[in-house]
């Protein structure tokens, strides 16, 4: 019996003066410990937040009657419901909006169309197509080419026809934006109808534009582009082929409730104080006198 209690014994001490050993190290080292200093709550009175006003925009609307093509057919990168603003715009001048969803029937809807829309196209245009395009403005139409750097499309492939290049990149200011950075105020405009009364817009997904034509838009020193080199302003909004090929690179400055600071909306309406008439009738030395739709 006393034998088994021995080795009972022998088994319980060595964990115990393990135990001991491990207690007894832990003691030779000195423990530091951390009095962190009092935290202090930032003055949430003292901070300042920039945002774009909403701004009321009301118009006389001359109706005429008209026809806008939108381009469907080549997978185009948007949903309806953002160019609801837009179209409703457009059918306040008495114009009829048709979707062009089967690309073979290009030819045959630009024939009876006053204006073509054509916002981030998917696939490329090829070269026929791209020539149709050209002979539609040539006998008088016109075409609002609409890219958005935020989103992949092919719209240079249908640009380039026109002397027109969406960059790469999207346009930023960490100086002066509404809320964030990519928000991005235009104030300088050029002298046109498109511009006329527009003292500052907002863009929420800007990109800058090369073209041949002239720009209408230009950014400030503070704005720079993600992808390009800065050597002079950008500018977002381009017009050329004659004044009936308007490029913008930012779809998302159109769509509620954007559309609604600064002036915006007077940028959507493109109104330039006159009474347009049809394409059947169109001069093409008289494009100060059009409505672009």
């Amino acid at each position: 019996m006393s034998h088994l209690l021995s080795r009972y014994w022998k088994w319980l001490i060595i964990p115990v003066f393990a135990a001991a050993f491990v207690g007894g190290m832990s003691f030779r080292f000195q423990r530091g410990g951390y009095d962190p200093p009092p935290s202090n709550l930032p003055n949430f009175e003292a901070v300042t937040v920039t945002y774009a006003p909403i701004r009321g925009f009301r118009e006389v609307i001359p109706v005429r009657d008209g026809l806008l093509l939108v381009d469907r057919a080549h997978f185009n990168q948007f949903d309806e419901e953002e160019v609801n603003i837009l179209l409703a715009r457009v059918a306040d001048r008495g114009y009829s909006i048709e979707f062009l969803n089967d690309g073979g029937q290009l030819e045959e809807k630009l024939q009876s169309a006053d204006s073509f829309l054509v916002i981030l196209p998917g696939i490329a245009y090829d070269e026929g197509d791209a020539a149709l395009a050209q002979d539609f403005v040539d006998t008088g139409g016109k075409i609002l080419l609409i890219g958005d750097p935020g989103r992949a499309s092919e719209i240079n492939s249908l640009a380039r026809t026109f002397g027109v290049l969406f960059q790469p990149g999207y346009l930023y200011n960490v100086v002066e934006h509404d809320l964030n950075f990519r928000n991005i105020f235009i104030s300088d405009f050029r002298t046109d109808q498109v511009t006329d009364g527009l003292g500052k817009i907002s863009l929420y997904s800007a990109g800058s534009i090369k073209s041949s034509g002239f720009p209408l838009a230009f950014s400030d020193a503070n704005t720079f582009s993600s992808m390009v080199e800065r050597v002079e302003a950008f500018s977002p909004l381009v017009k050329g082929s004659g004044g009936r090929v308007l490029s913008i690179s930012d779809l998302t400055f159109m769509i509620s409730p954007n559309n609604a600071v600064w002036d915006n909306d007077r940028l959507i309406a493109f109104h330039d104080g006159h009474h347009g008439v049809g394409r059947a009738k169109v001069d093409t030395d008289d494009f100060a006198h059009l409505y672009l739709f």
